[in-house]
């Protein structure tokens, strides 16, 4: 939606029919829109039966065949993606309806999991190129938090909620609970098997296995304070540049135990 948001931000059916191919042509050279692994024609016959007469509604259509693509019948859809942490005010201005949740997780257990992702052995063009220095890693979780915290401050207060990972993996029912009841939603025990769709639908391409396995598996909380295995200087210099942030979300600096 952002990339092509400015090219299509004037979009009218009367005006932009005859350019339905154009705006394909971009779409399907989106990156990795390749594996949303949905038929060209298909987008367009729904575009041009529903006649979508602005940009953000054109965006909708493209979420409606890849939801038909898997039978579902959603109230909502649902956009996980790093990218738009530092894009909320522009996602608001084209949804104004559309809930926003930030997962906050252990700096450190992500600086963790950073230096594992390095190791990481893929042909893959889209393998995670993440920094490896830890200083680099600090400053980047910290930048991302403050463009969420940003981004939030001009929402109001019912289309934004924040939770923390460790509350999603510990206490997982009540966690869920909470953001489905934000979401206008009803718990169903069901979400807690999530694992097994990703597992006959391939929700997530093979080709992405080698730093996504974990989309196959239970709930599982090993990863929750790995961030202890770390050196101290590594820990140490981590947590000198994000300490108000830490302290912020609840979490316990190793120079206070």
């Amino acid at each position: 939606m952002l990339w092509w948001e400015k090219k299509y931000a004037d979009w009218t059916w009367a005006k932009n029919e005859q350019d339905l191919g154009e705006f394909l042509d971009d779409l399907y050279s989106s990156k990795k829109f390749e594996f949303w692994d949905i038929d060209r024609t298909d987008v367009a016959k729904t575009i041009m039966e529903n006649q979508p007469d602005d940009f953000s509604s054109l965006s909708r259509q493209v979420y409606k065949v890849h939801l038909d693509k898997f039978g579902g019948n959603a109230r909502h859809i649902g956009d996980k993606n790093n990218f738009h942490l530092h894009h909320i005010k522009e996602l608001h201005q084209l949804f104004p309806k559309a809930k926003f949740i930030h997962i906050i997780r252990d700096g450190r257990d992500v600086a963790t999991s950073y230096i594992d992702m390095s190791k990481i052995k893929s042909a893959s063009d889209y393998r995670p190129r993440l920094p490896s220095d830890i200083a680099d890693i600090a400053n980047e979780w910290k930048g991302n938090i403050e463009a969420v915290r940003n981004g939030f401050s001009a929402l109001p207060t019912d289309l934004k909620l924040e939770i923390r990972y460790e509350d999603l993996v510990l206490n997982t029912e009540d966690t869920l609970t909470w953001v489905c009841s934000h979401l206008g939603l009803d718990f169903e025990s069901s979400m807690l098997k999530f694992y097994e769709k990703n597992q006959s639908k391939k929700l997530e391409p093979d080709e992405f296995m080698a730093w996504k396995s974990r989309t196959k598996g239970k709930i599982d909380s090993s990863a929750i304070g790995k961030w202890k295995t770390l050196s101290q200087f590594d820990v140490s210099t981590f947590e000198k540049h994000t300490k108000e942030i830490l302290s912020l979300y609840n979490y316990d600096l190793s120079e206070q135990k």
